[in-house]
């Protein structure tokens, strides 16, 4: 969808007589939207943060960057989608199928999708002793800690309202 709105924001400029050149330097200094699929590095670790919220087109292309970048070691924390109605769980569990393929571990918070995420996991051949589950986002970056390591590369994907945060439900 970005692409789509940068070029429809270049063709209409030049439609309204902006100089192309112009446009396409004002284009390249646009910075992305937190959490929106942003990239960052900080000391060595790289980050792809998609936690502004998720759907399964989402999820899937944050996946997708993330086989296409070079890593020591791939890193999912997520508490996977929400609000797909009766789709909820197959979603999850494709996401979570798609992610095994492309992860070398993952933090799975909270007990919403914990059952679907970890049913694709599995499912795609993933190992247990790779799964991680966290009750909430606070123990989440508590475990990702030992992952933040120079050349690693972490992917937030979604964030839950807090209404989905619910203690001791595993």
């Amino acid at each position: 969808p970005a692409l789509s709105n940068l070029l429809a924001v270049f063709t209409m400029a030049c439609a309204l007589g902006a100089d192309p050149e112009h446009v396409i330097a004002s284009i390249r200094n646009i910075n992305p939207v937190d959490n929106r699929l942003s990239f960052s590095e900080e000391n060595g670790v790289y980050f792809l943060r998609d936690a502004y919220n998720s759907n399964p087109s989402g999820f899937e292309s944050a996946l997708d960057v993330l086989s296409q970048l070079p890593a020591k070691e791939k890193v999912l924390m997520t508490p996977g989608m929400v609000e797909l109605g009766s789709l909820q769980f197959s979603e999850n569990k494709k996401a979570a199928l798609l992610a095994s393929k492309h992860c070398d571990k993952v933090i799975i918070v909270g007990d919403t999708n914990h059952k679907a995420l970890e049913s694709g996991l599995l499912e795609g051949g993933f190992s247990p002793e790779d799964i991680i589950f966290c009750r909430n986002r606070d123990e989440a970056f508590l475990e990702l800690n030992q992952f933040i390591k120079p050349k690693n590369l972490i992917l937030l994907e979604n964030d839950l309202p807090d209404l989905y945060e619910v203690e001791d439900r595993f």
